[in-house]
């Protein structure tokens, strides 16, 4: 877009003092006084290209010879005056015109004024006032031309942008409106020049349950850009429904002054229909997603409750079959036996469903009573019974306690119940001869991290290929190389940890650790973010 001229770009361009750079054209009824101006604008340093004494020789010659200036006399030879023939000029050349008079009569002064003349000379008169008549007119009108021509540019590119445009005054009066805004509302520009912008574009949303105010309006008032909301139906003129979308915002001055609003808007159907594709995508993701889940957790259910059936069977068979023995045999060595399996299978049974309790209780919300304790005293005392077991089973035992371990908010019981399933663990899967360390120490993992509690529970174990650790912590598996009938145990114990260590925030992990063991690793915040009993 082209910039307001500035002084220095007009004397560039209209400089009298350089020869031949503004043209003049003289209409002067009086010969004598013609030729006298003409001799003034030339020691001025303007070009006179023409004179003449009647407006129809003015118009024909001035059309032919296009100078940037006319000074035309009002009083003429001939039927015509001057500022008849000053009308006919403009109205085919833009040409600036000054007026020469020797009368300062009020009424062809107004007349003067509707030719829009850029000035006027009362004779006789001055060359400062000639010469400053001269440069203001041809500066005024440079000045027009150039604004002119950047209203010109801005009504095109509004014309022919894409996106429609309404623009109004300060009461919300439409002042322009482009092509794009014509064949989105369906009214022509003849149609909505003068008529409220609420008139033309008549907005409402669905969800609006009263009629909010026009965008334009609060952008009026309130002096700010206003959106449309998205969702926001233009009602055409033909009573059809138009989503749309974009904002209004106020127009200012150079001064701050509120000048009046313009409206930017555009068919918003295709985004629309897009994020309508895409949400539509995305709950067919999400149902594909729950199917899914779905069928993974109905071959959960299923292999669940053929585990479970099994773990339970077993027993009951064996408890039914020493039963039988029991009553058909009188020997009391053999009695004392089967008595004794039943002993073993029915705790084998209470312990199965003791397990599948506890799970079912740590899967749901608990209130966890919170206690501070202090490791260094709290944990021996119930690490005691098993470093017993494992001396009786020829083990070595080793608790490792560092030093500066803060205080520890937690709640005891789960965490009690947690540290003695892996201590048990340990104490039956470790070989003669092998070793057991309890390992705890303060732990951060990097600068920005709060230090939490690490322990860590070593012991000697047969080899476990690195696809089976994953899978150590799921109901009822185990390691297929180990003997169920030598160890027993209900497959519950680490799936019953890993639940007991998630209720405490905390998190466990299980690694090869070399040299023929195995480390399960417990990481517990000092002080989580428990519900308070």
């Amino acid at each position: 877009m082209r910039s307001v001229p500035s002084t220095a770009s007009f004397d560039a361009a209209y400089n009298p003092g350089v020869a031949g750079r503004a043209t003049i054209f003289i209409v002067e009824d009086e010969s004598m006084i013609a030729e006298d101006l003409s001799e003034c604008l030339t020691e001025l340093g303007y070009r006179v290209v023409g004179i003449t004494n009647t407006g129809k020789q003015a118009i024909k010659q001035v059309l032919a010879l296009l100078p940037d200036l006319v000074l035309m006399d009002i009083n003429l030879k001939g039927t015509m005056n001057g500022i008849e023939a000053a009308i006919a000029i403009r109205t085919q050349l833009d040409v600036p015109v000054v007026f020469l008079t020797a009368f300062s009569d009020e009424y062809l002064l107004k007349q003067a004024q509707l030719t829009m003349a850029y000035g006027y000379l009362v004779k006789p008169y001055k060359e400062r006032e000639l010469r400053a008549a001269l440069q203001m007119a041809l500066y005024k009108h440079h000045f027009d031309r150039e604004v002119s021509e950047n209203q010109q540019w801005m009504h095109a590119i509004l014309r022919g942008i894409g996106d429609g445009v309404i623009a109004s005054d300060i009461q919300g009066k439409i002042t322009f409106i482009n092509k794009a805004a014509e064949s989105l509302t369906g009214f022509k520009s003849v149609e909505a020049l003068g008529r409220r912008v609420s008139e033309i574009l008549n907005l409402f949303h669905p969800l609006d349950h009263e009629s909010a105010r026009h965008p334009l309006e609060t952008a009026l008032i309130e002096k700010r850009t206003v959106f449309i909301t998205k969702g926001t139906l233009l009602v055409r003129k033909d009573s059809s429904h138009l989503p749309v979308c974009d904002s209004c915002a106020p127009v200012f001055d150079q001064h701050q002054r509120l000048l009046g609003a313009v409206c930017i808007f555009h068919d918003d159907k295709a985004r629309l229909h897009e994020e309508q594709r895409l949400l539509s995508n995305e709950h067919t993701r999400q149902l594909e997603v729950q199917v899914a889940e779905l069928q993974k957790l109905d071959r959960l259910k299923e292999d669940f409750l053929s585990t479970v059936s099994h773990e339970m069977r077993t027993p009951l068979a064996s408890m039914k079959l020493a039963l039988k023995l029991l009553q058909n045999t009188q020997n009391e060595e053999a009695r004392a036996r089967y008595i004794a399996i039943l002993q073993a299978q029915t705790d084998r049974e209470l312990s199965l469903v003791n397990a599948l309790l506890d799970v079912q209780n740590l899967e749901r919300a608990l209130d966890l009573p919170q206690e501070s304790i202090d490791l260094l005293e709290w944990l021996p005392p119930i690490v005691d019974p098993f470093r017993a077991q494992a001396a009786q089973n020829g083990l070595v035992f080793t608790l490792d306690l560092g030093e500066g371990i803060p205080m520890l908010r937690t709640c005891p019981a789960l965490l009690e119940q947690a540290i003695c399933e892996l201590l048990y663990n340990a104490c039956k899967y470790t070989p003669p001869e092998g070793d057991i360390l309890l390992r705890a120490k303060p732990f951060s993992s990097g600068s920005d991290e709060k230090p939490f509690l690490e322990l860590s529970f070593v012991n000697t174990s047969n080899p476990i290929a690195e696809q089976e650790l994953i899978h150590l912590f799921d109901k009822f598996y185990r390691v297929p190389n180990n003997d169920p009938w030598k160890y027993g145990g209900t497959g519950l114990g680490l799936s019953l940890v890993k639940r007991l260590v998630e209720q405490l925030q905390g998190r466990i992990s299980v690694e090869n650790a070399g040299e023929g063991r195995i480390a399960f690793i417990i990481e517990l915040p000092f002080a989580p973010n428990l519900p308070d009993d």
